[in-house]
């Protein structure tokens, strides 16, 4: 919702989601091959269109290292033609990134460490009886990293 918000506040109207059903068996050339294909079939009608997408916003660091690949398959050179963002800040450390060693354009760190410390606050918190039996709720808010 805060993705859509925001672009309605940049005056841009979101286009709907596209769900793609990953594979995900072992972490060869060809799997990350046929799952980038299997994507661009997803993404060919936003990529080719007479108003193609200049940005696509995925869900994950895996998704936006395939989305590179299936951008490239149409002729669509990442981080030029079409910038390409992910979530979680690991694209460097999955499987994949043996198959795309470019980063996205941006992704978002959850700051897991800083998640995992908050956790534990809390915790030791209630084991001292310092908060009420109500739930607690603490937001740790992303850090936006961008590589170009």
């Amino acid at each position: 919702h805060g993705y859509e918000k925001a672009l309605r506040e940049a005056g841009i109207e979101p286009l709907a989601p596209v769900i793609y059903p990953l594979s995900r068996i072992d972490g060869t050339q060809a799997e990350f091959e046929a799952n980038a294909r299997g994507m661009l079939g997803f993404l060919a009608p936003l990529l080719t269109s007479g108003e193609p997408v200049d940005a696509l916003v995925c869900g994950n660091d895996i998704d936006a290292l395939l989305a590179m690949q299936a951008c490239r398959l149409c002729h669509r050179e990442p981080g030029r033609d079409v910038l390409i963002a992910g979530y979680d800040n690991i694209w460097n450390s999955t499987p994949e990134f043996q198959h795309e060693t470019q980063p996205p354009f941006a992704t978002a760190d959850k700051r897991n460490n800083l998640l995992g410390r908050e956790l534990v606050r809390l915790l030791r918190r209630r084991v001292n009886g310092e908060l009420p039996a109500a739930s607690q709720s603490v937001v740790v808010p992303p850090h936006v990293v961008t590589f170009r």
